[in-house]
């Protein structure tokens, strides 16, 4: 609106702010019930449509041209899936950053699954996500309790050393979304012997954050996306190694998005719809390559340790929430 755009959202924001119905319009008698003044839930409109046009002003003050057509827009997830590429029903995106998300467009709304998000996507259609809190939140903090100077010591002593068949971690230092909606899980390592070193520590933080991307992915395998492979994306899943270990342990071929913006451009791509310079069904021809970063191999003992992660987390479970509620 600052820009000279109109008082507008889309349904990608709005379906996720528990006060819309699947379709993603306003769920009016339940704003009402709340007693929520109506005036507060912008118009809605389609990602792609124009939403206002630039103000002499704000051009001014950006050195742009006033009167350009400005899109109404789309959520940051929705946007990083649209700029990676995803349009299809099926497509599927794994994204690795700070937390970590799985997503799998819809072309019908999916129907709902505790431990897993249903939104509209920028194209109009859904998308169902798995929602990782602890990806690289969890190494980072790992890598700095294990000194490490730079990543590339972490990556090089984690990869060279041995990885333990009796070391667990649980990355879960923020508690964890998909697929265990639950606020007091938290992490650390369990088996360590007098023998396993920082490396041996630093491998297993890498394959507990891999084993909780995979309980994300098995969720969302388990309602009917039988993925085998997935673009990815995202600042921490650079390293091959570490790529290789995503495909292992996740059994997906993954194929890095040539692309290192992906929301940016997604929104991009949106504005240049609203313009008139593209059109809404060009979207797959417009989107990024992508370059094969690791097919998963067989891994019988990698297998065994996600068993054992699973199997910790649920043991844990309870006791976590025990010691939240003494504190």
């Amino acid at each position: 609106m600052k820009l000279g755009g109109t008082f507008a959202s889309d349904a990608s924001d709005s379906c996720a702010t528990a006060l819309a119905r699947p379709s993603g319009e306003w769920d009016d008698a339940l704003i009402d019930r709340l007693g929520l003044p109506r005036m507060w839930f912008a118009p809605l409109a389609a990602s792609h449509e124009t939403g206002g046009a630039l103000s002499s002003a704000a051009a001014s003050a950006l050195g742009l041209e006033a009167g350009i057509p400005m899109a109404v827009g789309a959520g940051d997830t929705p946007c990083a899936a649209l700029g990676s590429g995803l349009c299809a029903n099926g497509d599927a995106l794994l994204t690795t950053g700070t937390g970590g998300q799985i997503v799998v467009m819809c072309a019908d709304p999916p129907a709902p699954v505790h431990g897993l998000h249903t939104y509209r996507a920028a194209t109009g259609a859904w998308y169902r996500m798995a929602a990782m809190q602890n990806v690289g939140v969890a190494l980072e903090a790992v890598r700095g309790w294990l000194g490490y100077a730079s990543w590339r010591d972490a990556y090089d002593d984690a990869f060279a050393a041995h990885a333990s068949a009796s070391v667990s971690f649980l990355p879960y230092l923020s508690g964890e979304r998909s697929p265990w909606m639950n606020p007091n899980a938290r992490g650390g390592w369990l088996g360590l012997g007098l023998d396993d070193t920082r490396g041996t520590m630093m491998r297993a933080a890498f394959e507990g954050v891999a084993f909780a991307l995979r309980a994300g992915l098995d969720a969302i395998r388990a309602n009917g996306a039988p993925l085998d492979a997935m673009l990815l994306a995202g600042g921490g899943s650079v390293d091959p190694r570490w790529r290789q270990l995503l495909a292992d342990a996740l059994r997906v071929e993954l194929r890095a998005v040539d692309c290192p913006n992906a929301a940016t451009r997604g929104a991009a791509l949106l504005g240049g719809i609203a313009a008139g310079h593209w059109r809404i069904g060009d979207l797959a021809s417009l989107a990024p390559t992508a370059t094969l970063a690791a097919t998963p191999r067989p891994n019988p003992s990698l297998d065994e340790r996600l068993a054992r992660f699973i199997d910790l987390y649920k043991r844990t479970e309870d006791w976590f929430a025990i010691g939240r509620e003494s504190a």
